[in-house]
């Protein structure tokens, strides 16, 4: 019997990503990063994929702030625009099997 773990190795990376998480208006830039941070170290993430502590405040870069009004709006438009686009996708398979008119 083989292994599993023998045609496997652990590679390890830093990765940028973006991401939009409520925090508090009162907060200052410092404790919105820590807030940040707390979030994503908390995260359930698939097994085998794990976040190493080292992450610390200034790893982070703050861009810009939006309303939750503003977020919810946000959000609901790239709902509508993914369906759309998902929409788009199958009336163009549609056509490419049966023709256009």
């Amino acid at each position: 019997m083989i292994d599993e773990n023998e045609h496997k190795e652990v590679q390890f990376a830093e990765v940028s990503i973006r991401v939009a998480l409520p925090v508090d208006k009162v907060a200052d830039d410092e404790q919105r990063a820590k807030a940040i941070l707390r979030k994503i170290r908390l995260a359930d993430y698939p097994n085998g994929l794990e976040v190493r502590p080292g992450l610390n405040v200034h790893d982070v870069t703050l861009d810009h702030t939006e309303t939750m009004e503003e977020a919810v709006r946000r959000e609901e438009g790239e709902a509508e625009a993914a369906a759309e686009a998902k929409l788009d996708r199958q009336r163009e398979r549609y056509f490419d099997r049966r023709g256009h008119f």
